[in-house]
């Protein structure tokens, strides 16, 4: 008889689950949609740059997080 109440737990865990995956999705897209609205009359080459710049900031950051236990040691 145990089972069946994991059963009703489980079906309440998954209601749960969807309601905070719907909730998460509608937000991301709205931010999504903002972003985009903000982007658009921006040129090409300004969005290229940026991208460049945010992938060599982050990318070296890794880096240096990798390198770091290897060069102090």
């Amino acid at each position: 008889m145990k089972n069946f109440g994991k059963i009703k737990d489980s079906v309440g865990l998954d209601r749960t689950a969807k309601q905070a995956a719907s909730y998460i999705l509608k937000v991301q897209s709205g931010v999504a949609d903002h972003l985009n609205k903000r982007a658009r009359n921006v040129s090409e080459r300004i969005l290229l740059l940026a991208l460049f710049l945010f992938s060599a900031a982050f990318g070296g950051y890794c880096l240096y997080l990798i390198l770091t236990p290897f060069i102090n040691h």
